[in-house]
């Protein structure tokens, strides 16, 4: 629980007032899925706003990604050779309200690996380096709040969204090597619903400013 709401986006005060300028109050629901190295495309689907408990007036689409990257390369010259490894990636969240996309890029560069002339024993020895785990991205915290159409976030189901990756690795150095990559990412997306609370009159009341 304590680690929840360290995580949760801080609240959107600044962003939606209720009509009578009073700060609304929040209500957030969440997912967090491992994804395998196997699986570029995730979907998740986040509980809509009950509308019996207020005036939904703005939400807040979040995201933490934690990606951790391994690598494996071997040289396969019979001489020497140098190498360099640039890694590339880019996070996508589509789902309802997001035009466009919610992406984020990312590129580190590795190396150089001074690697030996090949021993012809594969994946060990000095002509073989692994690398990683790396955690190239930590918690990375992606987010966008909407103030209008927000008709498919109202109901008592739920709210689709997918997270897919897309990623490059060039390897520069030699022609003949053999090189793997994979990644580890670790992927919250959540909403966060701002409304303001239906407020009812006293039954005696017949007349009022």
């Amino acid at each position: 629980f304590t680690t929840l709401l360290f995580y949760l986006p801080s609240p959107l005060n600044a962003q939606c007032l209720c009509l009578n300028g009073n700060i609304p109050q929040t209500v957030t629901y969440q997912q967090t899925r491992s994804i395998r190295p196997i699986d570029d495309s995730t979907n998740f689907d986040i509980s809509q706003f009950d509308p019996t408990m207020g005036e939904l007036i703005c939400v807040n689409v979040f995201s933490y990604i934690t990606g951790v990257v391994r690598m494996r390369l071997e040289n396969d010259e019979i001489y020497p050779v140098s190498y360099r490894i640039n890694y590339s990636r880019t996070d996508r969240i589509q789902g309802p309200g997001l035009t466009p996309d919610i992406t984020n890029s990312f590129t580190k560069n590795y190396g150089p690996y001074n690697l030996a002339a090949t021993d012809g024993n594969y994946f060990s020895g000095p002509d073989f380096v692994a690398i990683g785990p790396d955690s190239v991205l930590k918690n990375k915290y992606l987010n966008r709040t909407l103030s209008t159409g927000l008709v498919p976030f109202l109901g008592y189901g739920t709210v689709p969204y997918n997270y897919k990756v897309t990623g490059r690795t060039t390897v520069t150095g030699s022609i003949n090597y053999i090189f793997s990559v994979s990644s580890q990412d670790i992927v919250t997306i959540g909403l966060t619903y701002s409304f303001c609370p239906t407020g009812l009159l006293g039954t005696d009341i017949k007349d009022f400013t």
